[in-house]
């Protein structure tokens, strides 16, 4: 009861912990005639009505990594998780060192089912493609316009539709033309970075491709992106990881977008920022020479270095391992002597696991920024892209209530309509799952019973 007014009904946002205060309308006529109320009351009514159905819980699903979805509603992400990853393209050695890509300054994209923008990729009139070489040759005919830009496509492999009138042509990493995308299966080449295409001038202001087997209505692009000015490093491990992505198990350094926090699990060294002093040098039994160098790792961990192998414990030259939790040991033939050991190590680099976590605090900014990002209805799509590897995000996300049913009875793998034949475990959870629909659809109209049947209230 708010005092000092009529009686309301006291709505709850569900995030905020925000009350909604619904003024309780006297019995009226039936139909849509709110007789007696006046129009700037009527119009308050219908403003607490919009509000409240926006702020009824919705139902959520994880995407558990996936990047695109298809059961998505016009709603808030929550409870995002982003993960690092670290990769290195060959085995390093003494003689051949080999880069360590990680997630470097990540960009969390978000957009509709259309995936091309046309703000930042203008069609250009009296252009087309040629569908043998991918070049953009002048068309005077004027019956066709083209994309000159080249588009960052990072679907290769994917099925897509598009454009009846439209030519999509795939290209590689360095922008070197692969082949057309085939209209009747839509597969994008394998190798695919880039696209550009033609299409026919009347349909230029409806240009869509999207990844679906059929071509859909036109929807206008729609984006949201973040970046995050962080290095989120991983090392592949057999088991204990805190993330699997594609079958593989990582340590990770990860954001809690809910906590706003950036936690690392894993550390990269530069062997060059160490002073001389705090290293040891010395030999194993076999002669070879180590260099050792002062650290907080995980005893027994691997190590990945782009240079060195890693390992749990060796004394054979070309490797790195880690003896205890203070120190990381890299063992090579040729330290001599610790001079000439310091001078070899100058461009050599490492990932190791930390013994324990430790955490940074994001700005506010990127908290806000990150928890104002949204799905879309039907369909949304989202990357995590960065300078060097893409990385992996898990999160729950609103799903429509049409696609609520059916998403409970997935998860359940029952097509049935009616409880039978059920085991406890089974029957528990569908109830509880029917229970949750039941109960989000009684919020949703308590509010219009409250405004139109018959509640007959003192005014305070």
């Amino acid at each position: 009861m708010k005092e000092g007014k009529a009686e309301y009904f006291v709505a709850v946002d569900i995030e905020t912990k925000e009350e909604i205060y619904v003024k309780v309308i006297p019995p009226q006529p039936e139909g849509d005639d709110l007789g007696g109320i006046t129009e700037e009351e009527k119009e308050k009514i219908y403003k607490n009505e919009e509000e409240l159905g926006n702020k009824i819980t919705k139902f959520y699903a994880s995407n558990q990594g996936e990047t695109h979805i298809t059961d998505s509603d016009n709603g808030k992400i929550q409870n995002m998780m982003l993960y690092g990853k670290s990769s290195q393209d060959g085995t390093p050695s003494l003689e051949n060192p080999v880069e360590i890509k990680s997630v470097v300054n990540p960009v969390i994209k978000i957009c509709g089912k259309n995936l091309f923008d046309s703000k930042k990729f203008p069609i250009i009139l009296n252009r087309a493609i040629d569908t043998n070489t991918g070049k953009i040759y002048e068309s005077l005919s004027g019956n066709y316009c083209a994309i000159e830009k080249y588009i960052p496509f990072p679907y290769s492999g994917k099925k897509v539709s598009f454009n009846a009138s439209m030519t999509l042509c795939a290209y590689d990493k360095d922008y070197k033309f692969i082949n057309t995308v085939n209209r009747n299966n839509g597969q994008v080449p394998t190798g695919t970075m880039y696209v550009r295409f033609d299409i026919k001038t009347e349909e230029k202001d409806k240009a869509q491709i999207e990844l679906s087997e059929n071509a859909t209505t036109y929807e206008p692009y729609k984006e949201q992106t973040i970046q995050l000015p962080v290095t989120l490093n991983a090392i592949q491990v057999s088991s204990g990881g805190n993330v699997t992505i594609n079958g593989q198990q990582y340590v990770a350094d990860y954001v809690d977008v809910e906590k706003g926090k950036l936690y690392r699990k894993v550390k990269r060294i530069n062997l060059k920022d160490f002073s001389n002093e705090r290293v040891t040098h010395g030999f194993h039994s076999n002669g070879n020479g180590y260099l050792s160098y002062p650290i907080i790792g995980k005893r027994d961990s691997k190590p990945i270095s782009n240079l060195y192998i890693g390992s749990k414990w060796t004394n054979e030259s070309g490797y790195v391992y880690i003896p205890n939790d203070s120190s990381i040991v890299f063992v090579d033939d040729r330290f001599t002597d610790k001079e000439t050991a310091i001078k070899l190590v100058q461009d050599t680099y490492a990932i190791y696991e930390l013994s324990s976590q430790t955490e940074e605090d994001l700005s506010i900014e990127q908290i806000k920024s990150l928890k104002l990002l949204s799905t879309y209805y039907p369909v949304t799509n989202i990357t995590v892209g960065s300078e060097q590897l893409d990385g992996y995000t898990v999160f729950n996300y609103p799903i429509s209530m049409e696609n609520g049913w059916n998403y409970v009875k997935q998860q359940l793998n029952d097509n049935r309509d009616y409880i039978y034949d059920m085991d406890l475990q089974s029957a528990e959870a569908y109830v509880n799952s029917e229970y949750a629909v039941t109960l989000t659809e009684l919020e949703v109209w308590l509010c219009y019973i409250k405004h139109y049947w018959n509640l007959k209230r003192e005014t305070v």
